[in-house]
């Protein structure tokens, strides 16, 4: 195998004629020894130009460039790059340096699984914090560059429920940078708050919401929801308690048979997977899925199609339930009987109670601990979050058949219903 020294032989490199490959060992002067190679083949009729790096365990080469064809001088000037940056560490790496905190950002998007939360979050940062960073390096990230970000959008009118977010993103750039860019100096301090910015200006926490509808007002919205995705994708939201992200977040591949549907850790607010057994009340919804008949397919990473796709095929949007129940005017009361606009978090909140509704009343009468197991919810004491995988085990039967009494109440009800109580302002 031929050896490359110069830029000047590498860009002499040719294909024999009589080869279709023909591979080419590099060396950069003060910077490596042979074991970076130059690989020039036949594509589409065209020599293009590879570099890669053999594995260390099975000496097949791996790519470090396009596979689309590129010309020998983009190759040679990547490879230059990419040693520099296996060499090199944390600031002086050449591709880490010149990355902004935008950039730094849309790289953990893409690594990020949730893409229906990923385009409300990217609207966030796009909105109230992009603006402010002026270009700033994810290297000099640290506190003081937070502050100037976050004072600077409050300033501009970022609303009160958002700015605690943008404390947050960064929080998480700072550790993106450590684990991805071996960026240690870029770490906030995990105490860091809002309140360290804004001191006496941050905006009060806000009041946790105790809002719920009855079993009427919930029976009135299913019925009154529109027949298209977003209004299934609300009742199938409805009718397993589930929290509005793992609803819309939801792949074919993780419903079996139309039997379970099994949400991964990653999606849960308890990082654990969660279970939900799926009656006749589920599957109805489930078939009027618009990828329902496509459910086996899979793509390139092996994921099913959405279950609740927007029109264009995508996530749905995570304001889109919201954005429903208001077109709707849906309300509930609170603690003290004052009437709030329902949102869909107050939906799982009704689906709760009105579960541990006793039968004498005209419920399901499941027991609340059940409850809890079957809508994930309450899993904060460490000792509950350590054996939960246990305690569905044990209770899967349980649970199966509270699933199963939920849903006879339910169609009993779609059976005596006559003309829904509207509760609709």
């Amino acid at each position: 195998m031929q050896i490359l020294k110069t830029p000047a032989q590498v860009l002499k490199a040719k294909r024999p004629p009589e080869q279709k490959v023909a591979s080419f060992a590099i060396v950069i002067p003060g910077l490596t020894t042979a074991g970076l190679y130059l690989r020039i083949d036949t594509y589409k009729g065209e020599d293009r130009a590879r570099y890669y790096l053999p594995h260390p365990r099975t000496g097949k080469p791996v790519f470090l460039g396009s596979r689309e064809r590129v010309s020998v001088v983009e190759a040679y000037a990547s490879m230059l790059t990419a040693q520099a940056d296996a060499l090199l560490h944390g600031d002086q790496r050449p591709s880490v340096a010149r990355v902004t905190l935008s950039q730094a950002f849309d790289e953990w998007m893409a690594s990020r699984e949730q893409t229906t939360t990923n385009e409300l979050y990217r609207s966030f940062w796009r909105n109230h914090f992009a603006p402010h960073c002026e270009r700033r390096l994810l290297k000099d990230l640290d506190a003081a560059v937070v502050t100037g970000v976050i004072r600077a959008a409050q300033e501009a009118g970022c609303p009160r429920t958002v700015l605690p977010r943008g404390v947050w993103f960064f929080k998480q750039l700072s550790i993106y940078a450590e684990v991805n860019h071996s960026l240690k100096g870029a770490r906030l301090p995990p105490d860091f708050q809002l309140s360290h910015i804004l001191g006496k200006d941050a905006p009060a926490p806000s009041t946790r919401r105790q809002v719920t509808t009855d079993e009427a007002g919930f029976r009135a919205l299913f019925d009154l929801l529109p027949d298209d995705t977003e209004g299934d994708a609300v009742r199938f939201l409805m009718l397993t308690g589930t929290r509005k992200m793992e609803t819309l977040a939801a792949t074919w591949d993780e419903i079996e048979d139309l039997k379970t549907w099994t949400i991964p850790g990653e999606r849960m607010k308890q990082g654990e997977p969660h279970t939900v057994y799926l009656m006749s009340m589920h599957r109805e919804i489930l078939r009027r899925s618009p990828t329902y008949k496509r459910r086996a397919e899979r793509d390139e990473n092996g994921k099913g199609p959405l279950v609740w796709p927007a029109k264009n095929g995508h996530g749905m949007t995570a304001n889109r339930p919201n954005k429903l129940l208001a077109k709707l005017k849906a309300t509930g009361t609170d603690d003290n009987g004052e009437i709030h606009r329902l949102t869909p978090h107050d939906l799982r909140r009704s689906f709760s109670t009105i579960v541990r509704t006793s039968e004498d009343d005209g419920g399901p009468g499941r027991d609340a601990d059940l409850v809890d197991l079957m809508t994930s919810h309450n899993l904060k004491a460490d000792a509950i979050r350590d054996t939960y995988q246990r305690q569905a085990k044990i209770y899967a039967a349980a649970l199966r058949r509270a699933w199963g009494k939920v849903s006879n109440w339910w169609q009993q009800l779609e059976e005596d219903a006559e003309e829904p109580m509207r509760h609709i302002q």
